[in-house]
């Protein structure tokens, strides 16, 4: 296994570990202190064995725009931030499970809201500044998973443009959501790229991070699941990978369910009626869809592009677990909209910027392959005087 692979182990480790300090309640400032600083280092030693030395300056700005932007944002404010908040002030991850405030969405798991509360713990008090530089951690591992599946410095450093395109304020302003598709599409690309299970231990470890860090983290490691027993990745090993389901569980979803705390969606018996209802009214359906593409189309223009030229359609292939993930997570996010016990104009026109996060990073990252592919025939042609 590479230096790199075993320097991400260890710093998603790190993050998992904090996650779990909490959870068992040994934490004090010195302890905190010192995971944050052995996270910092792993950072540094991480950032300067990257490929891409752009991808320093892209965090480091992301770091600086960061301590700029205090915390407005509804959700950042509300549930993220307010989440860590409640950690640090109560001493205990799971302080939020009292029901205070429904809106606070408080069976949301509490990865990235542990460690905020760990950088204020570290300091000593609590702001809307400084916690919220946690989401530059938790940034780590999937740009340099995705900045290294490249191999063109070029496509590499697009790509670092596309990702604030594509994330906007969405990567520093105390949301999760751009947070939580790029781990996804990291988690993807360390399957695509190795057709073996010698990266068994990262991928497991980022696996944890990804469904405590929301919700929609386990949907979307179940897709990644289905993914690989489609593409019969792991065969007799995909045992190993309900570990991180068993974690989710037992340090989050079993605390939850000893409440009486419910998710806003409240899924059951009306959630099909609601289904029935939308998918044979031809106008909700229009909506749900037309809405979703409105998100996608720039990056799907863009994909489909590069998709026109023989060459890379072969290259590509249908059956892999990028197009698997993409046509998984569209049908539930489809599902999502069709049982929404909330007025669906007014969920969509909350959530879609955020909630289509996960398609838009794969389509960018299958739109750079394929023309990383094209930029690269046409290089060989040039050189062999075609």
């Amino acid at each position: 296994m590479s230096t790199r692979n075993n320097l991400l182990i260890i710093f998603n480790g790190l993050l998992i570990l904090n996650y779990v300090l909490w959870s068992v309640s040994i934490h004090n400032q010195f302890t905190t202190g010192l995971l944050i600083i052995f996270l910092t280092l792993t950072t540094l030693v991480l950032l300067k064995e990257s490929e891409s030395k752009n991808l320093n300056i892209f965090i480091f700005a992301l770091l600086i725009a960061s301590w700029g932007i205090q915390c407005w944002q509804w959700d950042a404010q509300t549930i993220w931030l307010f989440h860590a908040k409640r950690i640090f002030y109560d001493s205990n991850l799971y302080s939020q499970l009292d029901g205070y405030s429904y809106c606070c969405m408080n069976d949301y798991p509490n990865m990235v809201p542990s460690l905020s509360a760990s950088i204020a713990n570290t300091v000593g008090f609590w702001n809307e500044i400084l916690p919220k530089l946690s989401s530059i951690f938790f940034l780590i591992t999937p740009l340099i998973l995705l900045t290294n599946y490249f191999k063109s410095n070029l496509i590499k450093t697009v790509f670092l443009i596309f990702i604030l395109f594509f994330g906007k304020k969405f990567l520093i302003n105390g949301y999760i959501d751009a947070l939580l598709a790029l781990n996804f599409m990291g988690l993807i690309i360390l399957i695509e790229k190795n057709k073996a299970l010698k990266n068994l231990i990262l991928i497991i470890i980022s696996s944890c991070v990804l469904v405590v860090m929301k919700n929609e983290g386990v949907v979307l490691y179940l897709i990644f699941l289905i993914s690989l027993l489609i593409t019969n990745k792991f065969d007799k090993k995909f045992i190993f990978l309900t570990i991180p389901y068993l974690f989710y569980f037992f340090s989050w979803k079993y605390f939850v369910n000893q409440t009486d705390i419910q998710n806003f969606m409240n899924l059951g018996y009306d959630s099909l009626l609601r289904l029935y209802d939308r998918i044979i009214n031809f106008n909700d359906l229009f909506t749900i869809l037309y809405s979703i593409c409105n998100q996608i189309y720039p990056y799907l223009v863009l994909l489909l592009f590069t998709l026109c030229f023989k060459n890379n359609i072969k290259k590509i292939g249908i059956l892999n677990p990028i197009f698997l993930n993409f046509i998984g997570y569209i049908t539930i996010l489809i599902v999502i909209y069709l049982v929404t016990p909330v007025d669906l104009k007014t969920h969509i026109g909350q959530s879609i910027d955020r909630i289509t996060m996960p398609l838009q990073i794969i389509l960018i990252i299958s739109f750079l392959k394929n023309l990383e592919f094209l930029l690269k025939d046409k290089l060989e042609q040039n050189n062999l005087g075609l």
